[in-house]
């Protein structure tokens, strides 16, 4: 014995350091001698099932509707840790002129103090369990959830009820957040303005257009957003029957049974005016700003919305340009393959970064590609974006096709491994599009995509009107008459690009017909 021990420790010290060395301590000290299956002493049992013969089935998605009309889903994981998350119908497309800003406002004023808590006791009781919360949105939908162990479950849906339905916004916490709110702006990317950029001028300021960040009126201290117009607003808009709630890491009956305790007593609102239908129209936004190293440029067309089947042709579209910064240690997964890389990264110095992007909405969608360069080759980022978006029309390989396939269905499947992830793609898929599909069923639609839908699908798109952001030193970006001329389909010639930069004219013929 004492020589096996001795084997023990000199291997726990060579291979897992100090860690396993502890272990093997304890173990020959007596502490826990009962093998795996055996419980440790002091350690409270499992709250999970203790036989695998008692365990619900895993990964399988539950639905059920409450009285007043919210939304459950749930899946079970088996594991301790759980979230549960309240998705919201609303988002600044849902604002108008006098409540600009709220949705943004909203997310910072979340889980605060509330009929039954303080701001300090919220975080004091999460924090004693481990726990956290958090409050996000998009253009279409607010989030708030609440990570912690299964066990914890009660104190969750309790924290997400109080947040939306007793919320004080006590006047020193709301302008403690409108200053967060303002240096948040202050400090956006160039990346992310135009990013937004896109949306403002691609929908014409309306619906969809309207600004994901609050101006600066909102957050006046004294005639900005006050505590009764986020109160008005939740009444407003915060319906049961525009709420998702879904929880991850629990069982569908207790998680019904919780909802129904917590979120029964609320009602509907009848206040609530129909969404306006998204409206693309395409559009230029350009800022001049010299102080930039490098000019930053977004080209977009409209794209596909939740619930069509496109869907699927879209996402592979995107994987196949893929794309990322110029600088990349590179590795499996890295998305070296992808054609931004190989065509535009890996060929042009000047290029610092070239990255294809898909946002899709309940009624419309966003695609395109954007990038950053050298000031004097922003033109060159213009023609070199639009042969990629152009050979998209044209003859593409089957293994590249493939290849995009498999890219996207591995990072589907390996993000639906995280509880984090899990709960907020079936949140966002039923909020968004009323269902919610499977990671069987996303597989199947991306296998069966093709080149020849590929091709179908981008030329739909570029035959809708260009959208165009750019940041940064824009002396040698063409006019955007000239951008606009650049893609034409011209029958049997294929996509003829004519980019005007620098003084100097480019011709280049792309996807060629194959000959019959």
């Amino acid at each position: 014995a004492p020589t096996t021990m001795l084997a023990v420790r000199t291997l726990a010290k060579g291979l897992a350091g100090p860690a396993a060395y502890s272990t093997a301590l304890l173990l020959r000290r007596g502490v826990h001698t009962g093998g795996v299956e055996a419980p440790f002493p002091g350690i409270p049992p499992s709250a999970l099932a203790a036989s695998p013969n008692e365990l619900e089935e895993t990964g399988k998605y539950h639905f059920s509707t409450l009285e007043n009309g919210m939304r459950l889903a749930s899946v079970e994981t088996n594991r301790q840790h759980a979230v549960v998350g309240l998705f919201v119908d609303v988002g600044c497309r849902d604002e108008d002129d006098e409540t600009a800003g709220i949705c943004h406002i909203l997310q910072h004023m979340a889980f605060k103090a509330n009929d039954r808590r303080s701001s300090l006791r919220v975080v004091r009781d999460l924090e004693r369990r481990g726990g956290n919360f958090l409050a996000s949105g998009t253009r279409e939908n607010l989030v708030f959830a609440v990570d912690a162990l299964r066990s914890d479950m009660p104190l969750a849906m309790e924290l997400i009820k109080d947040n939306v339905a007793s919320s004080h916004f006590l006047p020193w916490e709301l302008e403690e957040q409108k200053a967060i709110v303002s240096r948040e702006i202050e400090e956006l990317t160039a990346e992310t303005i135009v990013a937004e950029a896109l949306h403002v001028h691609g929908y014409n300021f309306r619906n969809i257009g309207r600004r994901l960040y609050a101006p600066m009126e909102a957050l006046h201290l004294e005639t900005g957003v006050t505590g009764d117009d986020l109160r008005a607003f939740m009444r407003k808009f915060f319906s049961p029957e525009r709420m998702v709630l879904v929880g991850v890491g629990t069982n569908h009956d207790y998680f019904s049974d919780l909802a129904t305790k917590h979120f029964h007593d609320m009602s509907s609102s009848m206040e609530r005016p129909p969404r306006e239908p998204a409206n693309y129209t395409g559009g230029e936004f350009r800022h001049s700003n010299d102080t930039l190293d490098v000019a930053h440029l977004a080209l977009a067309w409209e794209g596909i919305p939740w619930g069509e089947q496109d869907v699927f042709v879209a996402a592979v579209m995107h994987s196949l340009l893929g794309g990322g910064g110029s600088f990349s240690s590179g590795g499996p997964g890295k998305g070296m393959h992808s054609r931004l890389y190989r065509n535009i990264l890996n060929l042009y110095h000047w290029c610092h970064n070239a990255t294809a992007f898909n946002q899709m909405y309940s009624d419309t969608g966003l695609f395109g590609i954007q990038g950053s360069a050298d000031v004097k080759q922003i033109g060159g980022l213009a023609r070199v974006m639009l042969e990629e978006m152009g050979k998209l029309t044209g003859p593409i390989p089957d293994e590249e096709v493939m290849r995009a396939k498999n890219s996207i269905k591995a990072s589907v499947f390996m993000n639906l491994e995280q509880t984090s992830l899990v709960y907020e793609d079936i949140g966002r898929q039923l909020v968004t599009s009323g269902r919610c599909l499977t990671a069987g069923e996303m597989g199947a639609g991306i296998e069966a995509v093709t080149g020849g839908d590929i091709n179908r699908v981008a030329t739909k798109m570029l035959q809708t009107p260009l959208t165009l952001a750019a940041l940064g030193k824009l002396d040698y970006l063409p006019r955007f008459d000239q951008i606009v001329r650049m893609v034409k389909l011209q029958g049997g010639r294929g996509t003829q690009i004519v980019v005007l930069a620098g003084g100097s004219q480019y011709t280049v013929i792309l996807c060629e017909k194959q000959k019959k």
